[in-house]
């Protein structure tokens, strides 16, 4: 909480980017005391072909998110594929 005080110039940049609840947190700990206990690892599993957005997984995706090992995916979009977040509860998950 203290980084917000001791650096207001990150504050003000931060109000204004478009994504900052992505990356303030791990700015602010990077920054910290904290910095030689961060694990340099995601547990996200994201594919970003290029461009400003991450890929949209769909059904066609399932076999490469089960193979990463990571406990979380970005993005889904339930307009689009739903069946994909169902074989996830199902296969992955062990629900319904």
């Amino acid at each position: 909480l203290a980084f917000r005080d001791e650096r207001p110039d990150v504050w003000r940049f931060f109000r204004g980017v478009k994504s900052a609840d992505e990356i303030f947190f791990q700015t602010a700990l990077l920054n910290s005391p904290l910095r030689d206990h961060v694990a340099n690892e995601t547990l996200h599993y994201i594919e970003w072909p290029g461009g400003s957005h991450p890929r949209t997984f769909t059904s066609a995706d399932f076999d490469r998110i089960a193979a990463s090992g990571k406990l979380f995916a970005r993005k889904f979009d339930v307009a689009r594929d739903v069946e994909i977040l169902d074989r996830i509860d199902r296969e992955l998950l062990g629900e319904g």
